[in-house]
């Protein structure tokens, strides 16, 4: 009589979700530190880019001479191809979050075919970089609601949700500049697009903290650059490990290792990085385009103490608070 093999350990998976220029990759290069972490940046776009040849990892070396990706591609794509992952991703998870769709996924209804595909592959990548890097908690960045909801669908993952939320006219300065815009001046649709986008953004995420409060962590990227040490105890407690003794950071800076990530070197080389607040939106922004932004975003952005001068932590549910043990 064969014995059948045993079940994979479980692996838990952070999930981080929140906009771009919203401080995800902060928050992921410091959490990747983390005793028993690994951070992996945006995983989805693994899958997104289809392993084109020649693709370099967060540390500096192709995937082949990567000795991770080396091992997670070489497990995980045996039987599906890289084409068919991609395809089963459209499909289950798009570029672009619907609202009514997150909202299905976190109740847990059934799955069609295509999107139970789609799990296996984003579940075996979860399993085999933990088993590449030896870590108990894998802290993906994709920043996708859709994902961080098929997650509780995921066979052998223990799922938890970040939700790294801004302020909405800071988000939209970031982007502004980031596209070749100094000046930060924006076209009114630009400002309309950017704060509906951050709109829909949070109210996914609240579905998400609706559907399984206890996995969900609300944190501020203002609050975590504030005091990075108590948002690392946050998370760790949400997850069930020890918070880092002494405490990582010392004088806002943390000392970080290459990360391992689908999207080339770029930020995720070893750095010394300093947690400095960003307000550079405060005079960089135009009024108008502030006061666009806040009245589309009201008063979701004022429930999570945006409007009014930022100080102190987000005390409203789901939010960083002080953990008072660890599980």
């Amino acid at each position: 009589m064969t014995t059948p093999s045993p079940r994979p350990v479980p692996v838990k998976v952070l999930y981080i979700l929140g906009m771009q220029r919203g401080g995800t990759t902060v928050a992921g290069r410091l959490l990747g530190q983390v005793p028993g972490f690994v951070f992996v940046g945006e995983l989805r776009r693994l899958i997104q880019l289809g392993l084109p040849e020649r693709c370099v990892c967060g540390c500096g070396r192709e995937y082949d001479a990567c000795p991770v990706w080396s091992r997670v591609i070489r497990d995980v794509f045996r039987t599906t191809s890289p084409a068919e992952a991609r395809t089963l991703q459209q499909a289950a998870a798009p570029e672009r979050d619907s609202l009514l769709r997150t909202a299905r996924l976190a109740r847990h209804g059934r799955l069609d075919r295509t999107t139970r595909g789609y799990c296996g592959v984003a579940s075996d990548l979860y399993l085999a970089l933990a088993r590449a890097t030896g870590a108990r908690v894998v802290v993906d960045s994709s920043k996708s609601a859709s994902d961080a909801a098929l997650l509780g669908h995921m066979a052998d993952i223990d799922p938890f949700v970040l939700h790294l939320m801004r302020d909405p006219r800071a988000t939209a300065f970031s982007r502004i500049v980031r596209g070749g815009r100094p000046d930060a001046r924006a076209h009114p649709w630009q400002a309309l697009i950017g704060g509906g986008a951050w709109l829909k953004r949070n109210v996914s995420a609240r579905l998400l903290h609706r559907a399984a409060p206890q996995r969900y962590l609300r944190a501020r990227y203002e609050d975590m650059v504030d005091d990075p040490n108590r948002f690392v105890e946050a998370v760790a407690h949400l997850v069930g490990e020890p918070p880092p003794q002494p405490p990582m950071v010392t004088g806002g800076v943390f000392a970080a290792a290459a990360a391992h990530t689908p999207t080339g070197q770029g930020r995720f080389g070893p750095d010394a990085i300093h947690l400095v607040p960003d307000e550079r939106w405060r005079t960089g922004l135009r009024a108008a385009d502030r006061m666009l932004i806040s009245g589309l975003c009201a008063p979701l952005a004022a429930r999570y103490g945006y409007g009014r001068r930022i100080a102190g932590s987000d005390d409203s549910g789901g939010g960083v608070r002080r953990p008072r043990s660890s599980r």
